[in-house]
């Protein structure tokens, strides 16, 4: 009988733990991203420069596998709806 392999993690989608897992500023910078702030106003809520947040911003989009601020916005919502 051939051994049955667990089935392949989706390339593009990282693990819900990882999502969760957020290191405290990523997840500061994707709520900021949530409500409507710009990089610019993200950066000035969190007193950082505004290169640091788009680095994390491009981060977000690693860790995701999205490539817009409106793909990881909707990745995230359906994501805590358990759509996705």
């Amino acid at each position: 009988m051939p051994s049955q392999r667990p089935p392949e993690a989706d390339p593009v989608s990282p693990p819900e733990s990882q999502a969760l897992d957020l290191p405290p500023r990523l997840r500061q910078t994707l709520e900021l991203l949530l409500e409507g702030c710009s990089e610019q106003e993200a950066a000035m809520r969190l007193n950082l420069s505004r290169h640091t947040i788009h680095d994390y911003v491009k981060d977000l989009y690693r860790r995701f596998g999205v490539t817009s601020r409106a793909q990881l916005l909707a990745r995230w919502t359906r994501r805590q709806q358990g759509i996705g």
